[in-house]
């Protein structure tokens, strides 16, 4: 069993590494595409949505490929690597969905105004 997962495991991480790296540059591509569209306003809250969303999807696959990989790790120096890495990457992804929540809130109070 320890062979499968040595020959399985390396190969899937990169693959589901990379599906993170693509939506990484296909959510830069698109916000890019907006800000110039919305000639360069930074305070776009589409736009910031448009990359947070990217960047926490991204996120949560490359989350998935590190714990993927603690099926492999050989040693505890790998393993403690491993273990901040992952601390990083969950913080750094709750931040951005907190962030989207607090956009999104923002936006619906703006309709619920508009509206009235």
């Amino acid at each position: 069993m320890e062979a499968f997962l040595h020959t399985v495991v390396p190969p899937t991480v990169i693959l589901i590494e990379l599906l993170g790296v693509v939506i990484i540059i296909i959510g830069v591509g698109k916000a890019v595409y907006h800000l110039f569209q919305n000639q360069f306003n930074f305070r776009n809250e589409d736009l910031i949505i448009e990359i947070a969303s990217a960047l926490s999807l991204s996120l949560e696959f490359i989350l998935a490929a590190e714990i993927l990989m603690t099926l492999v790790v050989s040693d505890m120096q790998q393993l403690l690597l491993l273990g901040v890495l992952l601390i990083l990457r969950i913080i750094i992804t709750f931040v951005l969905h907190w962030e989207l929540n607090h956009i999104e809130e923002n936006q619906r109070r703006e309709r619920e105004r508009e509206a009235l």
